[in-house]
């Protein structure tokens, strides 16, 4: 078969996988509390407490030996044991607890002494897993009210210390905007109408109707996908979020269910208000169905080729939403996304055939991917790989069109100089020469 070669030239950074963006600095371990432990023994599930599980093992395994409410984290064992029945050195603890916070993107910084693991509303934040001196770890999320977060920690030998906080992470004005837009549809599809409705301004009401009301217009919606287009920031400090929106719904008043595809276009305005992106404004016309999708969903490499042009022409809520699950498949916040087109000069993206098989109700698609990167200094370096893709082939979600699912790329060394090369790495030759992306 002979090999379609289709290639374009971005000019922002490279993202082939998805990255959390964590800060790490090592710092003195002055001011431990040598020989003591903190918190209190409470009964299970009071409020603002951290329900924590400690273990006599490094790895969380077994039964806990203690189990208590913390009221907070920030504790400076030194040498000594989180309690009489836990030991000293090699034990580990589970903390977790929902948090209510304002919709916004929020750096979350754990510093330790040995390895952490953080996760916020099952999103990995921190994974820093390994014997360290004391060291702060930060990493951004962006959430849209309650956060579930989970923080796992384990303690070697010697010095045992863990302390966590977090605060709000001052936003550009398109990430923030385009975090409400992208949580407002994710609550419609969580049935968190509540939430949905206070992504609204002035308590929603801007949304001109009611809670009640505001709720009884989802009563027949499925699911809904988005796809973003340009986000503009206008001189009177809002910002428009364009939108395509794509709805299966219920067939209302049929005895039989039917489903059926809703599609409308048109464009958000958003506000800052103390702070907090909100929605003032709408702009959304319901089109025919029949319309022609847009046509990067039409195939698998259509939309490949459109989450590179996306990323060259600066659209990165649409390069976003190219993702699945309104771009959480990328397993990032569009706040780490953004910022992760920051470094590279430009890069050159070469395709392979894509490789279709089906499962469970989906349609995938493989897409052998060559990668090269320029970056300052005049240094060039090269990824391949592969991209995977996801369709239901159930009517009519099938409309929906195909999303990117995951990414498998890793780096190369040499980087490949000539067609010969490009077409090995293609055809599966990424493992001789690949080395793992470090994480």
């Amino acid at each position: 078969m002979t090999r379609r070669w289709l290639m374009m030239l971005t000019v922002l950074t490279l993202v082939v996988a998805p990255v959390i963006p964590v800060r790490a600095s090592v710092i003195s371990p002055e001011g431990y509390a040598p020989n003591s432990w903190q918190g209190r023994v409470q009964s299970p599930g009071e409020a603002g407490a951290w329900q924590a599980e400690y273990y006599a093992n490094r790895s969380l395994r077994g039964e806990p030996v203690l189990r208590r409410d913390d009221p907070t984290i920030d504790f400076r064992w030194g040498h000594g044991s989180p309690g009489p029945e836990v030991p000293a050195d090699g034990f580990s603890v589970r903390w977790t607890r929902t948090v209510t916070l304002e919709p916004g993107t929020y750096r979350f910084t754990v510093t330790a002494d040995d390895g952490v693991r953080l996760r916020v509303n099952g999103q990995p934040v921190i994974d820093s897993w390994v014997d360290q001196p004391l060291t702060a770890h930060s990493g951004t999320v962006y959430v849209s009210g309650d956060a579930h977060v989970e923080l796992e920690y384990y303690e070697n030998r010697e010095v045992a210390a863990v302390a966590l906080a977090w605060q709000p992470e001052p936003a550009t004005r398109v990430e923030g905007a385009v975090e409400a837009v992208l949580a407002y549809w994710s609550a419609v599809n969580e049935r968190e109408y509540a939430r949905a409705y206070r992504l609204w301004a002035d308590g929603g009401a801007r949304s001109g109707q009611t809670l009640e009301a505001f709720t009884a217009g989802f009563a027949d919606t499925v699911e809904v996908t988005v796809l973003l287009g340009r986000v503009d920031e206008r001189d009177d400090g809002s910002v428009t979020v364009p939108v395509t929106l794509m709805a299966v719904a219920n067939v209302p008043g049929s005895p039989t269910r039917p489903q059926r595809l809703q599609l409308y276009r048109g464009t958000y305005t958003l506000r800052a208000i103390g702070g907090t992106w909100r929605i003032a404004g709408a702009r959304i016309v319901e089109v025919s169905p029949h319309t022609a999708l847009p046509r990067e969903v039409s195939n698998p490499l259509a939309l490949l080729r459109g989450y590179f042009e996306a990323i060259n022409s600066g659209e990165l809520g649409r390069a976003y939403t190219s993702w699945g699950r309104i771009g959480e498949a990328s397993v990032q916040s569009f706040a780490a996304f953004r910022a992760g087109f920051e470094v590279t000069k430009g890069v050159e993206v070469y395709y392979g055939e894509p490789e279709e098989g089906a499962a469970a109700g989906s349609v995938y698609a493989r897409v052998p991917v060559v990668i090269m990167a320029d970056e300052p200094g005049g240094m060039r370096r090269a990824f391949c790989g592969s991209y995977t893709l996801r369709r239901a082939n159930v009517p009519p979600f099938d409309r929906f069109g195909w999303r990117i699912d995951r990414a498998d790329i890793v780096e190369v060394d040499p980087v490949p100089v000539d067609r010969e090369a490009l077409e090995r790495l293609l055809g599966g030759g990424c493992g001789a020469q690949a080395r793992a992306l470090e994480r």
